[in-house]
């Protein structure tokens, strides 16, 4: 019997999505491609629903539990396990690090 988990995602990772969408429609003028790839992060994130804890542990999130990523293509998803809280989405190469 699977384990569904609840989904939240937070208003960051929404604002994410609508920027990798932006530029890959107008930077890179691929609106099909835009969407092809907001749709596979997408379906990535709601199978977190069933396998939370398949993706490596990156750290902790600033509630103290564990940050997880799962990589989509060039983008990272984070996210932690409690209920299932997305946080992010974020191209490959970018500095974790560094986010606020």
């Amino acid at each position: 019997m699977a384990l569904n988990f609840n989904l939240h995602y937070s208003e960051n990772f929404e604002e994410d999505l609508r920027e990798i969408y932006t530029h890959i429609t107008y930077n890179l003028q691929n609106p099909f491609a835009a969407s092809e790839q907001v749709n596979r992060i997408t379906l990535a994130a709601e199978s977190l629903r069933v396998f939370p804890k398949m993706h490596r542990v990156r750290g902790k999130d600033r509630f103290g539990d564990e940050l997880r990523i799962y990589p989509v293509d060039n983008y990272n998803i984070l996210y932690s396990i409690d209920e299932i809280n997305i946080s992010r989405v974020l191209y490959g190469r970018r500095n974790i690090d560094a986010l606020p």
